[in-house]
């Protein structure tokens, strides 16, 4: 799991600094690059057309917020605190399905989105699963936890 987590940090943490970098658009700088990037981009889909309509100032704020996702949030993947992890998890998802939901950049934003479950704890993971399944792999933690004996696994 450290890492997945350590990955998190690299990738995100790479992403904003390219966004930094002397060779990198002034759009950055001056926070408009999502004026122009809904209609630009591979494939838009109808949801860019409305994000594209949205005013000037919601722009500067998007670009704002790709900042904090890119050069703050990775930081807090390497926190060893639950509820830290959880929320750079949830906020990563968010901010990747968002991305998602406006073009096709094919499975470069699902490569963000997939380590960033490592960041979940189960006790948060157990509630999209189908309930068995979590009740299995509880059964199967507690009897490894147990040492129940049974190291060859034919149940006696």
């Amino acid at each position: 799991l450290w890492l997945l987590r350590w990955y998190v940090f690299r990738m995100l943490l790479g992403a904003g600094m390219s966004k930094l970098g002397s060779r990198s658009s002034a759009c950055w700088r001056d926070l408009s690059c999502t004026s122009t990037h809904y209609f630009t981009q591979p494939m838009p889909t109808p949801a860019a057309w409305v994000f594209h309509k949205l005013p000037a100032s919601v722009h500067k704020v998007e670009v704002a917020l790709t900042f904090f996702e890119q050069l703050v949030l990775p930081f807090g993947a390497l926190v060893p605190i639950r509820a830290v992890q959880r929320f750079v998890a949830l906020a990563e998802i968010f901010f990747q399905l968002m991305v998602i939901s406006t073009g096709n950049y094919a499975w470069i934003n699902w490569l963000a989105v997939v380590p960033a479950i490592a960041l979940l704890d189960d006790g948060l993971l157990r509630h999209f699963v189908p309930s068995a399944m979590a009740d299995a792999a509880a059964a199967a933690q507690s009897a490894s936890r147990d040492g129940d004996g049974d190291d060859d696994g034919d149940g006696d």
